[in-house]
C-alpha cells in the first residue's frame, strides 16, 4: 500500500509519522484505551497499526470524536478504522441496541463499515476476567495480601456488583433521557441491591412522564437480560459486562472487593500482559482489519 502526499496536506506531526510509516490507524476513544492496546494487549501489532486517540487527530474526544477522526484520516490518505465502547448506544439513547440479546449484533457491530462497537460496555471491562480476580484481590487489597475468604468470594461479589448496577439501569436511562449529567450517586457503590432498587424507584417516581416511560421500557429489557444470563458464573460475568457501566462497576468493586484504589485497573492489565492474555474479540477485529487494509 503506497501513499504519496505533500507534508503540507497534514495537520500535525502525528499524521506525517503515520503516513511515512505506512501504518493503519486504529482510532480509540481515549488515552487509557491507547495504553491498553499499545502497551498491555497488542504490542505485537505495532508494526502494522498506529493506536491513537481521536482527540489528537481532530480535537474531539470520546466516542463522538472517533468516527470524525477516522473520516479525517481516510481523507488524508491514511487507512483507518475506529473502535468505540458499547456505551456509545447509551449516549445516543439507542436502548434496544444497548441492551440487545442478539449475539450477532453484539459480537460484530460495525457503524458505517468504519467504526467497530465493542461487545462490552467499555474497553476496561475486558480486564475483568474471572481468573484475574483472585490475584487482583491478593495484591490490591487494602490489607494485602487479601484474605482467602475475600479471594474465594471475589467472583461472586463481582457478579453481585454487576447485578446491582443493572438494577439501577432504568434510573440511569431516565436521567439521561432528560439530559441530566451523571452524578456520583455514592449509594450505588456500597449499598445492597434491594436498597439500590428502592432508591432508584423513588427517584424515577419524581421524574417526568417521558422519563418514567423510558424507565419502564428499560425495566423490561433488563428483565430479559436477567432471565437469559448464563448459569455458569464465569460466563455470566462476561455476559453482564456488556450491560453494566464499567466505571461505576470499578467504584463498586472498590468496596465489594476491598480494593485500595477505585480506579486501579493497572494490576489487571499487567496480569494480562504477563500471561500473554488479551481480549479475543478485539484481537479478531485487529486481525480482520490487518488482512483487509494492511500491506
Amino acid at each position: 500500500m503506497t501513499n504519496i502526499a505533500s507534508f503540507d496536506a497534514f495537520d500535525n506531526d502525528q499524521q506525517i509519522a503515520a503516513h511515512q510509516a505506512g501504518l493503519v490507524r486504529i482510532v480509540l476513544e481515549g488515552d487509557t484505551d491507547v495504553k491498553l492496546f499499545k502497551r498491555f494487549w497488542f504490542p505485537s501489532f505495532l508494526e502494522t497499526f498506529q493506536f491513537i486517540e481521536a482527540r489528537l487527530i481532530t480535537g474531539a474526544a470520546g466516542c463522538t470524536g472517533v468516527d470524525g477522526a477516522v473520516v479525517h484520516s481516510r481523507d488524508e490518505g491514511i487507512p483507518a478504522v475506529g473502535i468505540v465502547d458499547r456505551d456509545t448506544y447509551f449516549r445516543t439513547k439507542q436502548w434496544q441496541n444497548l441492551l440487545s440479546l442478539d449475539e450477532i449484533q453484539i459480537n460484530g457491530d460495525w457503524i458505517n463499515n468504519r467504526v467497530y462497537v465493542t461487545s462490552r460496555w467499555e474497553v476496561e471491562a475486558y480486564l475483568l476476567e474471572p481468573e484475574l480476580l483472585r490475584p487482583w484481590v491478593t495484591v490490591a487489597h487494602r490489607n494485602p495480601p487479601g484474605s482467602e475468604e475475600d479471594c474465594e468470594r471475589a467472583l461472586g461479589r463481582t457478579l453481585a456488583a454487576c447485578e446491582a448496577l443493572l438494577a439501577a439501569m432504568p434510573f440511569f436511562t431516565s436521567q439521561h433521557h432528560e439530559s441530566i449529567p451523571a452524578a456520583p450517586l455514592p449509594f450505588l457503590y456500597d449499598k445492597p441491591i434491594a436498597l439500590v432498587m428502592k432508591v432508584c424507584s423513588e427517584k424515577i417516581a419524581l421524574a417526568t412522564a417521558g422519563s418514567q416511560e423510558v424507565a419502564t421500557q428499560i425495566q423490561a429489557l433488563v428483565a430479559d437480560i436477567i432471565a437469559n444470563q448464563p448459569a455458569d458464573r464465569s460466563k455470566r460475568l462476561g455476559f453482564l459486562l456488556r450491560y453494566v457501566d464499567t466505571k461505576r462497576l470499578f467504584y463498586r468493586l472498590h468496596h465489594a472487593l476491598r480494593i485500595k484504589d477505585a480506579t486501579n485497573w493497572v494490576q489487571l492489565a499487567e496480569f494480562m500482559r504477563m500471561r500473554n492474555q488479551r481480549p479475543a474479540e478485539l484481537e479478531q477485529v485487529l486481525t480482520s482489519v490487518q488482512a483487509e487494509l494492511a500491506v
